[in-house]
């Protein structure tokens, strides 16, 4: 076991609250002068400024990027791009106010969570890796081996994005991939630790990040590339290896994934089902086309755009920026939640069937459950009007979100502590969130997509298969590769004791 954690470490990362205060009330006063409302205004940047307040008590840990990123998936992100878009905050948004008022007030209780689930973190690893260079670049190649290998059995196999078909193999195999992660992150502290905080790139992540990248459009799966980023960046961030260079490269990615790789990947999820040696092939040609013409291009882009709004019905999709863009909604959850309060409006609340959806989807089937291939998501868009029956499109629907849709406030108010609240404390005992260490890393990045988007049969998914799947990985890793042996001169002392402890024997019975 690692040491408990001590918190005074992390003081020069505290942030005082009049920044994250000046930067939002600036940009505020840009929305003002767009045409949003005041109390819209008001409500933004007080959510943006109470998700810092772990970032201003504790400093730069895991736990204030929690409550960081769900004010980034939910209100920065939302204000940088109406901003760049010339538009007001309340356009194309059902009812403004409510809307984010209510995001508000679920910023104050992620922040509480936070600041619990903080308070109850032994800040210990129940696996202790060691951390010196060599170890370091051992736990890389071992774990990244092992997400890749995962990576390929769910693109042999699955749809792509989190479609793949259901079974033991692929449940395993979803749960290990993110393993490309901690090499990646344990890589990265490397290369930081060797350049005494200058370097975060060493030649050899630089080509894991290469290998990745490639995989995800060879396989269809973006949804990985991100954690890799992720994880990457929390190493810069947790590290203060983030230089103006990798900024700028930052923002180039941002460009490429929008304009170039999101369009590339949902187009290509029209040829699922295809071999494996065939969808790579399509992938290869259509990535090109997209490269050399920019017709093609467009006309890519349009058609993902429409793919993914063609099943809304017209009275309550949702669509904060008015050109269907999937990656600049889905980034801002403050659109669904605006449509999601819409629909609940006129409608009961669903209740207990949608408890039961949910379990049937982690329990198994012998139980009695049963499984209708419908997600969570549209399932719960049929009862809030977003959709008509039977059409799907695979929507991220949320834990908010369905709290909402099916117990109204309460749910609102409580889903959170049930759901959020004991993942955060179950993954924290793995390995602490308030360490810098690569695993402490890795597990915030696995999860991250969940916390955000998955609605409670995803939180329960983490706690009952996730988790457990991961710890017998890592122990395994820790028990055959790093586990602390005897100095050699022990191993021969024990060696030769046991080796003459049966003469000694046998004399003995010979004398007798």
């Amino acid at each position: 076991m690692e040491k408990a954690f001590d918190s005074a470490d992390l003081k020069d990362t505290r942030v005082p609250l009049i920044i994250p205060f000046a930067a939002a009330s600036a940009l505020g006063v840009v929305a003002l002068c767009l045409g949003s409302s005041l109390p819209v205004v008001l409500m933004c940047v007080a959510g943006i400024t109470v998700s810092f307040l772990p970032l201003h008590l504790y400093g730069r840990d895991l736990y204030s990027m929690v409550a960081i990123l769900f004010s980034a998936r939910y209100l920065i992100i939302a204000l940088l791009l109406k901003i760049g878009y010339g538009q007001s905050l309340d356009s194309y948004l059902f009812d403004a106010a409510a809307a984010y008022g209510w995001t508000l007030v679920l910023m104050v209780i992620v922040t509480l969570i936070v600041l619990l689930a903080r308070r109850w973190d032994p800040g210990k690893q129940f696996f202790e890796f060691a951390t010196d260079p060599p170890s370091l670049r051992k736990l890389a190649l071992i774990s990244f081996s092992i997400g890749v290998s995962c990576l390929a059995v769910i693109g042999s196999r699955g749809g792509g994005d989190g479609e793949a078909s259901a079974g033991p193999i692929m449940v395993i195999a979803a749960a290990l991939v993110s393993f490309i992660v901690l090499g990646l992150a344990a890589e990265a502290i490397r290369s930081v630790e060797l350049s005494g905080g200058k370097k975060l790139f060493s030649p050899l992540l630089a080509g894991m990040f290469g290998f990745t990248f490639l995989a995800v459009i060879a396989l269809n799966q973006r949804a990985f590339l991100f954690d890799a980023v992720l994880g990457v960046a929390l190493v810069g961030i947790m590290y203060r290896a983030i230089s103006p260079r990798l900024i700028v490269f930052g923002l180039v990615f941002a460009v490429i994934f929008a304009n170039f790789l999101s369009p590339l990947t949902l187009y290509l999820r029209s040829q699922r089902g295809v071999g494996i040696s065939q969808f790579i092939d399509i992938a290869s040609q259509t990535a090109t086309r997209m490269i050399v013409d920019p017709e093609f291009r467009r006309t890519v882009v349009e058609t993902t755009k429409f793919a993914q709004t063609q099943n809304f019905t017209e009275d309550t999709a949702f669509d904060y920026f008015g050109d269907r863009s999937n990656i600049a909604n889905r980034l801002s959850h403050v659109a669904l939640l605006d449509a999601v309060l819409n629909g609940v409006r006129t409608r009961t609340y669903v209740g207990f069937p949608a408890v039961e959806k949910n379990l049937a989807g982690v329990m198994p089937g012998f139980l009695g459950f049963k499984k209708d291939g419908v997600s969570v998501g549209d399932w719960l868009a049929w009862h809030t009007g977003l959709l008509e029956p039977p059409y799907t499109t695979y929507i991220v629907y949320s834990l908010p979100m369905e709290a909402y849709t099916t117990w109204g406030w309460i749910g609102f108010l409580t889903y959170p502590f049930i759901f959020l609240l004991p993942v955060l404390v179950i993954f924290s005992r793995l390995s602490s969130f308030r360490l810098r260490a690569p695993v402490s890393i890795f597990l915030f990045a696995d999860m991250q997509h969940a916390l955000i988007e998955s609605t409670s049969d995803g939180f329960m998914n983490l706690v009952m298969r996730e988790i457990v799947v991961l710890a017998i990985v890592l122990g395994a890793i820790h028990f055959v590769f790093f586990r602390e042996r005897p100095p050699r001169i022990a191993r021969h002392l024990v060696k030769a004791a046991l080796l003459r402890e049966p003469r000694r024997v046998l004399a003995r019975r010979h004398g007798n």
